[in-house]
């Protein structure tokens, strides 16, 4: 079985977690990822899933929470006890993460996998500039989020023949995300994790009011000034599930920045689908495109900025049938699971 290291900074999430864990059939894979992780400047301590059969590695860092200094301390160690035959860098390839690890390819002799999502044209000063080319140009294979990503690719390393791909970061865990057989308490769901206005905060708040809806927030609990609301708090992710089962539909509205692609709500969508609750979301992000053939029917995808549009929305998503619902987590089933994803990565490192 083929030895691989994930480097990843966001493989505290426990999402990731269950998606390297399906990984980890399939190769022999280790997980290097940060000790603590921050939102803003507060640290914040991991969630770990218990019972993975998962080699993690979790490494203390310099400047974590500054994607130009910050370097992994002990990353060359892990490398030489597992001297991996691919490294998978789960990391903006912009990041100071993904430059050390180019930086140790010469030595150890292992292939280079780089994935990002739409990002790629994130405005970088010199000299890291520079250290991000080196990344694309000296990664064996690329593994765009969505065409947009794969667009933006072969721009960049014009002339440069190289093996890319189209294929989201992870799946999900549909065992987990399904629906259960509780009462619905709420009208909406909405995941708030940061009070921006890219976060379409301020659209699912008039929304709810206008509409005279009941909205329950599983975000870090940091809109309670703001919601007419119940805020249960992020928790521990594998007990969110409940809480997607106690509402009828999920529903957010993120806007791109100027600087920034948005992807928020992306996973969201599709954890939501899978619980069987049709959604309501902007057409921002990468899933925009997979999600497009459940656009109308179980999923509704809202021109960014148009509130009466994203209001009207929300009405017909109330009014989704059955049939329909059962539709939409058929094919997160068929298109996102991470047997699914996993699969398909690993068949991509042949």
């Amino acid at each position: 079985m083929c030895e691989a290291i994930v480097i990843s900074h966001s493989g505290l999430h426990p999402r990731q977690q269950l998606f390297y864990s399906e990984l980890s059939k399939r190769l022999d894979l280790a997980v290097v990822m940060p000790k603590h992780w921050t939102i803003g400047l507060t640290p914040r301590d991991p969630q770990i899933v218990e019972g993975l059969n998962l080699k993690m590695y979790l490494l203390p860092t310099t400047n974590l929470g500054d994607w130009w200094t910050a370097f992994y301390l002990g990353l060359e160690q892990v490398f030489e006890r597992v001297k991996p035959d691919w490294v998978l860098t789960f990391e903006e390839p912009w990041s100071s993460f993904a430059y050390q690890t180019f930086l140790l390819k010469e030595k150890f002799k292992f292939k280079l996998h780089v994935f990002s999502w739409e990002n790629l044209d994130y405005p970088i000063p010199e000299p890291w500039q520079s250290f991000y080319k080196k990344v694309l140009n000296g990664c064996n294979i690329f593994q765009a989020g969505n065409k947009e990503c794969l667009e933006l690719w072969e721009k960049r390393i014009s002339g440069i023949s190289k093996k890319s791909f189209i294929l989201p970061q992870s799946g999900i865990d549909t065992d987990l995300f399904k629906p259960l057989n509780i009462k619905k308490e709420f009208d909406l769901i909405f995941l708030g994790n940061k009070i921006w206005p890219n976060k379409g905060c301020a659209f699912v708040d008039l929304a709810t009011r206008e509409l005279g809806l009941k909205l329950v927030d599983v975000g870090e609990g940091s809109y309670n000034f703001l919601f007419s609301m119940k805020s249960v708090g992020y928790g521990y992710y594998l007990d969110t599930p409940k809480y997607y089962n106690s509402a009828r539909i999920a529903t957010a509205h993120s806007m791109d920045t100027p600087r920034w692609k948005e992807q928020f709500a992306n996973y969201f969508s599709i954890e939501s689908l899978a619980c069987g609750l049709p959604v309501v979301n902007s057409d921002t992000s990468a899933f925009k495109e997979f999600l497009t053939p459940l656009d109308g029917e179980c999923v509704f995808l809202t021109e960014q900025g148009n509130y009466t549009l994203f209001k009207e929305n929300i009405k017909k998503a109330l009014g989704v049938e059955k049939r329909l619902i059962n539709y939409g987590r058929n094919f997160v089933k068929k298109k996102f699971s991470n047997k699914v994803i996993a699969k398909e990565l690993v068949k991509w490192l042949d």
